[in-house]
C-alpha cells in the first residue's frame, strides 16, 4: 500500500465545547503534537515495506479494546532509491508516562529472485 493522503479525524464530547482541542493542529501559533506525526509522514517517500514488532498489539484488539493493556511498539517503514525511513512509536491510550523501553531496529535489503 502506498500512502497518497492522510486525514484528520474532529471528535466532540458531551459537557466540552466544541472542537475543544480535538481538532486543530496548532492554537495560537503553538504547534500541537499530532501536527509532527504529519510531518514524519510527509518526509517518508517511496513504497512502503513490512515491519515486525514483538510489541505490537494486533488490530484485532485495538478495535475491540483499544490500548490499554499494554502500549503498542510498533513501526512505519518506506524505502527509496538510496535511502529508508523508519517511524518508531510507543503509545498507550492512557495519558500516563510510559516505561522506557528498548528496541532494536534492523534493516535488510531483500532481493526477489
Amino acid at each position: 500500500m502506498n500512502l497518497i493522503s492522510m486525514l484528520s479525524w474532529s471528535f466532540e464530547f458531551e459537557d466540552k465545547e466544541y472542537f475543544e482541542g480535538f481538532r486543530t493542529l496548532a492554537t495560537d501559533g503553538v504547534d500541537k503534537p499530532v501536527i509532527n506525526v504529519f510531518r514524519m509522514a510527509g518526509l517518508m517517500s517511496g513504497q512502503r515495506v513490512s515491519t515486525s514488532s514483538t510489541g505490537q498489539v494486533s488490530l484485532d484488539d485495538i478495535l475491540n479494546t483499544g490500548v490499554r493493556q499494554a502500549p503498542d511498539i510498533d513501526a512505519f517503514a518506506t524505502k527509496a532509491d538510496h535511502e529508508a525511513a523508519v517511524m518508531l512509536w510507543n503509545y498507550h491510550d492512557d495519558n500516563v508516562p510510559l516505561r522506557v523501553r528498548e528496541v532494536q531496529v534492523t534493516i535488510a535489503e531483500f532481493h526477489r529472485e
